[in-house]
């Protein structure tokens, strides 16, 4: 489906040129963008009990589909020369029904092998970011950028099996209100006939609370803008986290990667 989004994005850009393009410089007043993003998602998860449960991978092991498309929303808003506000967020709701092929253990329910096993997976992820640009020149801008994701995460399990002819049900659900901070640096550069590059990568690692969390978000990506008012965004995204969690509600460790290319139509104020 990268390739999918990929095609549609140039195919767009190649129609858009054709057309005039006004001006745009590095950095626009307000922002706002809609589209698609054709997610992979790597998730491995670790749901402790009393006793130490099993690292799981939510595609291999549970059979849930490793790439979707789903909507996604950006907002941007500098209200002063040097100072930016951006947010994002996407959601997306995952379940399948498997046999399963080796035995895992959550929040101490014991899955076994050959068990009818229903899965059900949600995520929803925001992201909210202020740069502080410390150079904001007509065609180029470069900043620092603070921010923080937050993770949304349900999980429920519910399986049945047999054993001597006696139908045994087991189910496990976890969910956590995950938020990790994040530090880094941005860069825009706006070329000639409308084009613009974007591009921002950042990092950090705390223990907030009952969360120790490592986190990585980059994302680099082209605009162009056949219209003064309105245009197009192709750009590669990753998202990272590594978390060990002691959450009354889920308490172990979650490893969650999402990446892909997102498509979006872009206005500009």
């Amino acid at each position: 489906m990268n390739k999918t989004i990929a095609g549609v994005g140039l195919a767009l850009l190649a129609c858009c040129t054709g057309l005039h393009a006004d001006e745009v410089g590095a950095l626009d007043r307000w922002n706002v963008a809609v589209g698609g993003y054709a997610l992979n998602l790597d998730a491995r998860l670790r749901v402790d009990g009393d006793l130490r449960g099993h690292e799981f991978d939510l595609s291999g092991d549970l059979g849930l589909d490793r790439n979707r498309d789903v909507g996604l929303f950006s907002l941007g808003w500098r209200p002063f020369e040097r100072h930016q506000f951006d947010m994002s967020h996407y959601r997306d709701e995952l379940s399948n029904t498997r046999i399963l092929d080796r035995q895992i253990t959550v929040d101490d329910e014991t899955f076994t092998i050959g068990a009818r096993l229903d899965s059900r997976f949600d995520n929803e992820v925001y992201d909210f970011t202020y740069t502080w640009w410390l150079q904001a020149a007509p065609r180029q801008a470069f900043g620092l950028n603070v921010g923080l994701v937050g993770y949304l995460i349900d999980l429920d399990l519910r399986a049945e099996s047999t054993a001597s002819g006696v139908v045994i049900e087991r189910s496990a659900s976890a969910s956590v209100d995950l938020p990790a901070p994040k530090i880094g640096v941005s860069y825009r550069r706006a070329f000639g006939d409308g084009w613009r590059f974007t591009a921002s990568g950042s990092t950090f690692e705390t223990s907030v609370g009952d969360i120790d969390a490592r986190v990585l978000d980059a994302r680099a990506g082209i605009e162009y803008y056949p219209f003064s008012r309105a245009g197009v965004r192709l750009q590669y995204s990753i998202n990272r986290i590594n978390a060990e969690l002691d959450d009354p509600d889920f308490h172990g460790r979650a490893r969650l990667g999402f990446s892909g290319l997102q498509l979006q139509l872009v206005g500009r104020f």
